[in-house]
């Protein structure tokens, strides 16, 4: 674990909790108080053992001072009893007791060089040159994408070195996190929710959702990739999966980050990967790659890993990549068990990978089959299409919808005001949100809604079957984990506070994220890193603009999972955020004394919003909010009690677990 921050008694109280699920934690002292009382917190807790660092701001660190203050710093953290301290590759040991090991470190500059494999070998060259036999040698690499950490992960499993910790860091490095440690790394950092002390960095609680033998080599590995994929739900599906076919065995599912198949591939072949779930951007690309005549939909959402047949030319030919593409599948078989009938015509929304593979599947089955995207010719590879503009989904018995709009990342509704008509089928291959604008649209005008979910979970099984097909999966079985599925989804949805400024939002979310071991997140803190604005300015030059950008985020921060989000008192002002909100399972309204409001705001001041005095104001917003407030939130609270008691509260409203437990 590696912590920091800057309030004593929160770190004392989180060091308690650690000393009974983790071995070591890192103290980045660079990021606490001068006089963090660290000898207290070492007698404190004898079941731990500490790592000093303190790293520099030139080096991505918090700490000033150079090496004179870090050599103080670490000075004073071996005085008061520290296992290990941690020093950059190139700065001299100093005398200290024999006891304490060192930490010979090297980090790789912040970016993918073309010379950063060249950088690594040296750095590990000159390591090796320099370390002593108790020292502990950490070398962490930069990877934007999954495959930047091959070499890396190269060093750690080729140096079968019980004192080598090798991984990468960046935006593509939480696969390298993990198989760092199953390639026999000592320790593996991770963080406090939602308080990375370096990008990529998992927290305690994500570890701890891991299955118990993820990094044993005995334990079966599968990938799924595409850009983004870090939060995605194929994971735990396949996961599940594994534990209830028939015999059960141990399978465990990397998140690659990638934009490029043609370099993962090596990677993933090197790491040992058995199959691979593809999404955006690399089923095009994996068609173009492998050229697969028995896929007609030109695009490859997984690949097994196969033996390819020897012939006289390549007596020993290396295990082939076999491609396939379930996304087809996936929405027929859902269909079909919603009643799908055999003269159903279908209108299909979107003309992407997914979008291709479903058409051919229901065409195949007899289907008639109609292709709308929002440009015309993307939809060339299709005989029948109609324009965006034009199509009109009550004419259809079955609509799928198949672009991205309503996403998380891309939120909106696709052909609004025109919703597939009474009784039709409607599918969304949408999976985050749980609840779309689109499905909400679909329910209202009383078609038959499948959510995306529904079309995951069948499109995982014919890679399932054929990565393991010593592995069966019952119908039974697929029904328990169907189950199970929607049961994990409900469970890990965002957590939502909505209320008046002043109400307590954010203290209330931060201490109910630290209850739970989720990560915690301010719309307005958030808003001003995306854009780099002070809200302060912000509101007082163009309140509109705050406005609009405000509504462009909620949809993504309410796809976001194991998150406590606390949004602006004006977010409901726009009567979309409103309907977003009403979808979304967990939103609780936070309210308080209308005198009780004044006085926060009178202690700290927020941009004024309206031409009257701030008790007028406080008056004006909350006459004007109250109904949009009720008509959003499930459940609402009042803050005019302690801050423990709320929080017990809130946790019970929202059915959250407590930190730790699985």
């Amino acid at each position: 674990m590696s912590l920091r921050g800057q309030d004593v008694d929160v770190l004392s109280s989180r060091l308690a909790y650690l000393q009974e699920h983790v071995s070591l934690v890192e103290l980045r002292l660079d990021g606490m108080p001068a006089d963090a009382p660290v000898a207290s917190w070492i007698q404190a807790h004898p079941k731990l053992s500490f790592v000093a660092t303190y790293r520099l701001r030139e080096d991505g660190g918090e700490g000033e001072g150079g090496a004179t203050e870090r050599r103080r710093r670490l000075e004073q953290a071996i005085q008061a009893g520290v296992a290990f301290v941690d020093l950059p590759l190139g700065e001299e040991r100093w005398d200290w007791p024999s006891t304490v090991r060192r930490v010979l470190s090297w980090h790789a500059p912040t970016t993918v060089t073309p010379n950063a494999d060249a950088q690594l070998t040296a750095a590990w060259a000159t390591m090796q040159e320099q370390a002593a036999a108790t020292d502990v040698l950490k070398l962490v690499t930069w990877a934007e994408q999954a495959a930047d950490a091959l070499a890396i992960l190269t060093l750690q499993r080729e140096a079968k070195n019980p004192n080598v910790v090798a991984f990468a860091q960046g935006p593509g490095s939480a696969a390298a996190r993990l198989l760092s440690a199953r390639f026999g790394a000592p320790w593996v950092y991770c963080c406090w929710p939602g308080e990375a002390t370096a990008q990529g960095q998992w927290s305690l609680s994500e570890w701890q959702a891991l299955p118990a033998d993820w990094h044993r080599t005995t334990t079966a590995m599968v990938g799924v990739a595409g850009q983004p994929v870090r939060h995605s739900l194929s994971p735990w599906l396949w996961q599940q999966a594994a534990s209830r076919a028939t015999p059960p065995f141990a399978l465990f599912n990397l998140a690659l980050e990638s934009q490029d198949l043609a370099a993962l591939l090596p990677a993933v072949e090197s790491w040992g990967v058995r199959a691979l779930s593809l999404t955006m951007p690399l089923k095009q690309q994996a068609f173009a790659h492998f050229q697969p005549p028995q896929v007609a939909e030109q695009a490859v959402n997984y690949l097994v890993r196969g033996a390819q047949e020897a012939d006289a030319s390549h007596p020993t030919q290396a295990p082939s990549w076999i491609p396939g593409n379930s996304d087809g599948e996936g929405a027929l078989a859902a269909l079909r068990a919603e009643g799908l009938k055999p003269t159903d015509c279908v209108l299909l929304l979107g003309a992407g990978g997914a979008a291709r593979g479903v058409a051919s599947a229901l065409a195949n089955a007899g289907h008639a089959v109609t292709v709308s995207a929002r440009r015309r010719e993307q939809a060339g590879w299709w005989p029948q299409v109609q324009d965006w503009e034009q199509v009109a989904p009550n004419a259809f018995d079955v609509v799928i919808q198949a672009t991205s709009l309503g996403s998380a990342h891309n939120p909106g509704l696709p052909l609004p005001g025109r919703p597939p008509r009474v009784g039709a089928l409607a599918l969304e291959l949408i999976y985050q949100p749980l609840e779309t604008a689109w499905m909400a649209q679909a329910r209202q005008a009383g078609a038959t809604v499948l959510p995306g979910t529904t079309m995951l979970l069948e499109q995982m099984r014919t890679p399932f079957a054929r990565a393991f097909p010593n592995h069966h999966l019952s119908e039974a079985a697929v029904a328990e984990l169907q189950h199970s599925f929607s049961a994990h989804l409900a469970q890990e949805q965002a957590a939502v506070l909505i209320g008046p400024r002043a109400a307590g939002k954010s203290t209330l979310g931060r201490a109910l994220a630290q209850a739970c071991g989720w990560s915690f997140v301010d719309s307005d803190v958030e808003l001003e890193r995306i854009h780099q604005r002070s809200l302060m300015a912000w509101l007082a030059e163009d309140l509109t603009s705050f406005r609009q950008a405000e509504s462009a985020l909620l949809p993504q921060l309410l796809g976001r999972r194991r998150h406590v989000i606390a949004l602006g008192g004006g977010v409901i002002e726009d009567p979309a955020n409103v309907e977003h909100l009403k979808r979304h399972r967990r939103v609780l309204a936070l309210t308080a004394p209308e005198e009780l409001l004044l006085e926060r705001q009178q202690q700290k001041p927020r941009p004024r919003l309206e031409a009257a005095t701030l008790a007028e104001e406080v008056a004006v917003l909350g006459a004007r909010r109250q109904s949009a407030y009720a008509e959003a939130a499930k459940e609402s609270l009042t803050s005019d009690c302690p801050l423990k008691r709320l929080t017990e509260q809130a946790q019970k409203v929202f059915a959250l677990p407590g930190f730790g437990k699985r």
